[in-house]
């Protein structure tokens, strides 16, 4: 999906990654506080107003159907769901929950870079490439182009995407990229 940079800039969205509410595993996984569930809803309501959208970067939770409508209909925001390798119902069904749009991938310009969102990083990305994912939860990769979005890395919550994007272009700047 190829949205246009002006309505990125105009929508301002939050983003988050690997909410993966009600994963029993977790925990042991990434060390998670066993209040997570809990903790990255509070965030998220906290941060999140009706009109904002936030993307969702993938591993939206696991769970029954009616939770997952639950859930969705709960958190505030116009939501966009970026498909990740928890998230497996049909596109359909997370429309019908709440879901503005359920996608791969999007891409945008800004400023003079190309901007990926995607859940897993992208293997190959060019020096005017910067990839905001999710995925490798408490991991970051050392190149510059790579934004990992994870809750794990953000305190648990949603962060502005512009802002994450406007950080990593002005280090990449004194990097000489």
């Amino acid at each position: 999906m190829y949205i246009r940079d002006t309505h990125i800039l105009k929508m301002n969205p939050w983003v988050i990654a690997d909410t993966h509410f009600f994963h029993k595993n977790i925990v042991d996984y990434t060390r998670r506080p066993k209040h997570h569930n809990e903790l990255i809803a509070f965030n998220w309501g906290y941060f999140v107003q009706p009109d904002d959208w936030i993307i969702h970067l993938g591993d939206f939770m696991l769970g029954r159907r009616g939770t997952v409508r639950m859930l969705t209909q709960l958190l505030p925001g116009k939501k966009v769901l970026i498909r990740g390798n928890h998230d497996r119902h049909s596109r359909s069904f997370y429309q019908r929950c709440g879901w503005r749009a359920v996608t791969n991938k999007i891409s945008f310009g800004y400023q003079e870079y190309n901007i990926w969102l995607t859940h897993r990083p992208v293997k190959e990305v060019d020096d005017w490439t910067i990839n905001v994912h999710g995925h490798i939860h408490n991991r970051s990769y050392r190149e510059p182009f790579y934004i990992n979005a994870s809750v794990e890395l953000n305190w648990y919550a949603p962060v502005k995407l512009l802002t994450l994007i406007d950080h990593r272009i002005e280090v990449m700047k004194c990097l000489g990229n």
